[in-house]
């Protein structure tokens, strides 16, 4: 039984050349010709492929099959096609007589087979395809169908009777359509070693994402990070060994052995330094990275079936077309294509999967966090829809190793020598080029992210600070933002300017309307002093000297006026700091109310005042319930800076490396301060920058009331005896020079009018009656009225707007002075109260004492004469009486 012919089992190399003269011999002809026909066949094989490449489908419809015009090679070279479709209605046993083939063999036996005869054929033995079940003993589903090239040399010898011509070998090549059991395909299927297949012997790798919903601790968000880090490092550690065994045949140029045990240790290694959690989000990067250039290796092997010198031995003579029934399942049984690396994109695929399987050797061994303080820079890049290769390279792989990053990271910019074109935070350490090396003066409309990275473990104050001033200098499209990864609101950084709305502007508006009725009611007690004192009002008729009260009242409210008025326009943060402005305006009302009370006798409203006004303002009613609402509505917007309620408003909240355009970059903090980790959200985020409106001039002017309002509000009638001596003043007045002109007696009556009324004393100069009996005591609380007079003399003319900025100066300086004297002698006088052990029940001189102690402790401002104060009538407290111990309580508490 002959073989059937292969020609490429053995190639020739070498062929006679022919020579004038010369005898040839049959040998050096075929050898010519089989030269030839292996180089034609080493062609097809080798630059083009193998396998079908198009049609040649087989189909059965009824009693008849039809073969699919298309073309295949064999891995022998041979050109395997139909020109047109091609109908097939009989069939006839193969096997007898036929080339002896390896794959139809099983021993020494031939496997069952037929061959399949075209329309038209006329053949003894050929059946109708309607008793293929008789013949075959077989349904069509389970058979298979082979297209074979029968090569084989046939003899040509003429014989007649008595001689024979030796004609020589003819060589047939003839194509056949074979049925064969599917049972028995197993010997017709090649076996050659494709990226498709050793895509398919790797990991497809999912990195995991780290769920940040309810984290409130910086220690929540890095244990979620490093669950996250040890589950793709779980996937690395089972999915890297599998590579170079799969992959061995084509990235033997690329690794002499198996890189995947040092990838491994080198990445446990670099995962265990971030177990402190510090910089866990490079960590997680860093190991998506790997994924992501997994993939992508993967990715280019996946359907890419080119094959670089095939076996030439896998299916020499024969194309298997799988079964005739037009199943999906048929393709398993069907020859493959195997174009050469040299056709369409086969070679790119390929090359670049070798790229990135040496990207993964660089990225591993590459990779190092920056130490020390890093800038904050920011890179345009692309998003996470495009691949790694498109992106901006991070900072955290060392641009000055062996094993250039650079040159690693696009296989498109390293195919063109373009690689210091590559975006990177390090690309000044590479000498980057063109757009890489200047970002923000080349056009970044194409990128539509931007990295920002060096700001992890800097203070989130500053690192906010460094990112704005970026987006501004730089024109950049998105904002920044910060939280707070724990739930206290204490710990809250005021990164920026606080948002003011407009309930601020009506608070503020409130404040403005009540300072100016405080600084009315002042201008209103001088008013009111002098009608007082004009007036001539009789002490007796409300118990006390008019006016010493009003003098007295009127310095107490513009005290405590002035006091309150210059804290009520202050901002609203210092408002909201300190409130002791209410306290201040108390005093006012009380101060004003009693003055009104006190002089009640004597006098008549005739309309509203300005300490009316101010008594019952409504501005101080509803600034407390303002506060309120501003202060809950403040709350409010303190959870769009703590992380947990921040992520409840905004789920889409997602670790980026940096911001897509549009977005906002948000940065997340520790109770200390400082940025431990960063996220994006893919719109802007959170509240306008709106600054709190310019405060107007300390003094803005504004007038309430009109000077003859202040000056007609209330009007006062006089005391009788008043009256009475203004009656017997004026007709003295009248009367005196009429006497002095019609008496002008002698010498000796006026001597004689002397003797009859005797001579008396002019009056001595009238001093202040003792306010208290004991005579030391009295010495002190004079000493007090004298640095209460000094005191209000000195800021009366401070209040004075002609004095210049060189005469303000001295005042204040003076003052200063004048305070601390007047808290010396308030201790004085307390002390003196002490060491006489005296009553200070209500009515008694210690009484009448403390009270003028009281009263010079709130003409005092300056804090240093406060805090003598203070000091001093805290050690007399020790060692005080009950009584006296409570008073010296009360004025430690004003202080």
């Amino acid at each position: 039984m002959a073989k059937l012919q292969t020609s490429l089992d053995q190639i020739l190399t070498t062929f006679t050349v022919f020579e004038p003269g010369q005898v040839l011999t049959e040998a050096q002809l075929n050898a010519a010709v089989d030269y030839l026909d292996d180089q034609e066949r080493l062609t097809r094989v080798e630059l083009l492929g193998v396998g079908i490449f198009c049609g040649l489908r087989a189909s059965r419809s009824g009693d008849q099959i039809t073969l699919t015009r298309g073309v295949g090679v064999t891995t022998d070279g041979d050109l395997l096609s139909a020109a047109s479709d091609t109908v097939y209605e009989s069939l006839k046993p193969y096997g007898a007589g036929a080339p002896e083939y390896a794959p139809f063999m099983n021993g020494e036996l031939r496997i069952d087979a037929w061959e399949l005869l075209p329309v038209g054929t006329t053949d003894a033995l050929a059946v109708p395809f309607a008793q293929l079940g008789a013949t075959t003993n077989r349904s069509w589903d389970d058979l298979a169908v082979v297209f074979l090239m029968e090569s084989y040399l046939e003899h040509q010898d003429l014989c007649t009777g008595t001689t024979c011509d030796n004609l020589g070998l003819l060589s047939l090549h003839e194509s056949k359509l074979i049925l064969i059991p599917r049972s028995a395909v197993g010997p017709f299927k090649e076996s050659l070693t494709t990226p498709a297949a050793a895509a398919k012997l790797l990991d497809y790798l999912v990195a995991d994402r780290p769920s940040i919903v309810g984290i409130t601790t910086s220690g929540g968000l890095n244990s979620a990070y490093r669950a996250a880090c040890q589950a793709i490092l779980g996937r690395l550690t089972t999915a890297l060994p599998r590579l170079y065994p799969a992959c061995q045949g084509f990235l033997g140029d690329v690794f002499t052995s198996d890189p995947s045990a040092q990838w491994l240790q080198t990445l446990r290694s670099v995962v265990a330094r971030f177990e402190s959690g510090k910089g866990i989000q490079y960590c997680y990067d860093f190991l998506k990275d790997l994924v992501e250039t997994s993939n992508a290796f993967r990715d280019e092997l996946a359907g890419l079936d080119a094959v670089c010198s095939p076996d030439l031995t896998a299916f020499p003579k024969h194309l298997l077309l799988g079964d005739v029934t037009g199943r999906a399942t048929s393709d398993q049984d069907r020859t493959g294509r195997y174009p050469s690396p040299v056709v369409g994109d086969a070679g790119g695929r390929l090359d670049h999967a070798r790229f990135l399987a040496r990207k993964l050797g660089v990225l591993i061994d590459t990779f190092a966090l920056p130490t020390g303080t890093t800038p904050i820079r920011i890179t345009p890049s692309h998003g996470e829809d495009r691949s790694l290769e498109e992106r901006a390279i991070p900072f955290y792989y060392d641009p000055d190793n062996a094993e250039a990053i650079h040159e690693s990271w696009s296989h498109a910019l390293q195919r063109r020598g373009m690689s210091a074109f590559n975006y990177s935070y390090n690309a000044n350490r590479y000498a980057a080029q063109g757009g890489a090396a200047s970002p923000f003066t080349a056009q970044i409309g194409r990128f539509s992210c931007f990295r920002i990275e060096g700001h992890l473990g800097s203070e989130v104050s500053a690192a906010v600070s460094a990112i704005q001033e970026e987006i501004k200098s730089k024109n950049l499209p998105f904002a920044v933002h910060a939280v707070l990864l724990e739930k206290d609101k204490t710990k809250i950084i005021r990164w920026r300017p606080p948002i003011y709305t407009d309930l601020h502007r009506v608070h503020r508006l409130l404040r403005y309307a009540l300072s100016d009725q405080l600084d009315n009611a002042a201008d209103y007690a001088d008013s009111l002093n002098t009608q007082v004192v004009n007036a001539k009002i009789d002490g007796d008729q409300i118990g006390e000297d008019p006016a010493q009260l009003a003098g007295k009242k009127r310095i107490d409210v513009k005290h405590s006026a002035s006091n309150a008025a210059s804290k009520l326009r202050r901002s609203f943060d210092a408002n909201r700091v300190d409130a002791s402005w209410r306290d201040d305006v108390g005093e006012t009302q009380k101060s004003a109310a009693e003055l009104k009370q006190r002089l009640g006798p004597v006098a008549k409203t005739e309309f509203t005042t300005p300490f009316d006004t101010l008594i019952g303002s409504l501005g101080i009613q509803l600034l407390g319930p303002l506060d309120d609402i501003i202060k809950g509505r403040q709350d409010k917007a303190d959870d769009h800076h703590v992380f947990a309620t921040f992520v409840d408003k905004h789920p889409g909240l997602e670790h980026f490396a940096g911001v897509a355009r549009g977005g906002t970059f948000v940065l997340a903090y520790d109770t200390f301060g400082f940025v431990v980790a960063d996220f994006m959200l893919p719109y802007l985020c959170c509240e306008p920058d709106e600054p709190e409106a310019e405060l107007p001039p300390s003094k803005p002017g504004l007038k309430i009331w009109p000077d003859w309002v202040i000056q007609k509000g209330i009007t006062f009638s006089p005391a009788l005896g008043a009256v009475i001596k203004g009656g017997i003043d004026k007709f003295w007045t009248e009367t005196q020079p009429k006497i002095k002109e019609q008496i002008a007696a002698p010498k000796e009556l006026f001597q004689m009018i002397k003797d009859i009324f005797p001579a008396r004393e002019l009056p001595a100069a009238i001093t202040a009656a003792p306010r208290v009996k004991d005579g030391l005591l009295a010495l002190a609380l004079r000493e007090l009225d004298i640095g209460n007079e000094r005191v209000d003399l000195l800021r009366s003319r401070l209040l004075d707007p002609g004095r210049s900025a060189a005469e303000r100066a001295h005042l204040r300086s003076e003052l200063a002075a004048a305070e601390g004297d007047l808290s010396v002698s308030a201790t004085k006088a307390t002390a003196q109260v002490k060491s006489g052990n005296l009553d200070v029940t209500h009515g008694s001189d210690g009484f009448t004492a403390m009270q003028a102690v009281s009263d010079s402790a709130r003409r005092l401002q300056d804090a240093t004469a406060i805090k003598r104060l203070h000091q001093g009538l805290t050690q007399l407290h020790a060692g005080a009486s009950k009584d006296l111990g409570g008073i010296v309580s009360t004025l430690l508490g004003k202080g």
